[in-house]
């Protein structure tokens, strides 16, 4: 039956419509939840397809504990860090002209690039930017990768 008029019409003063308690056709249930709620179930229908893809679980996560970050430095550091240090650290020698150097030893991982390099260095450590590899071994340096564990 096609109705003209909202049904509204027949309940004029009957507070609640046909719905029972006060505020039963009010709140989130009667529209299946608030927000997100029941959309990979019974409001699936109403989703696109990208909405659609954004449902599930996507690969893993490993625990921040568990990744180790890199941590880097530039080759310019490196060397103000040398000229900062006195002779009888650990993991550094000085000799005449050239400084032997294990990053390791200071907590870096890998050596990267940046900065300028005057003086000759050996350097240690787990891995090198290839700008970094140039730099050093322009000014007479060397570069000796440790192995990993």
């Amino acid at each position: 039956m096609i109705r003209r008029r909202r049904k509204t019409r027949k309940y004029r003063g009957s507070r609640v419509h046909g719905f029972g308690r006060v505020g039963q056709h009010r709140k989130a249930g009667m529209r299946g939840g608030k927000g997100w709620a029941g959309k990979n179930k019974h409001l699936k229908s109403g989703l696109t397809e990208a909405e659609r893809a954004t449902i599930g679980s996507f690969g893993f996560k490993r625990p921040s504990k568990l990744v180790k970050k890199d941590r880097s430095i530039n080759v310019g550091k490196l060397e103000e860090l040398i000229e900062t240090l006195p002779e009888d650290v650990e993991g550094v020698k000085f000799s005449d002209q050239t400084v032997e150097i294990d990053a390791t030893q200071f907590g870096y991982n890998k050596i990267l690039g940046g900065g300028n390099v005057s003086r000759v260095m050996n350097v240690k450590a787990y891995s090198f930017s290839e700008k970094a590899i140039e730099k050093i071994e322009a000014v007479g340096g060397k570069v000796d990768y440790i192995a990993k564990e």
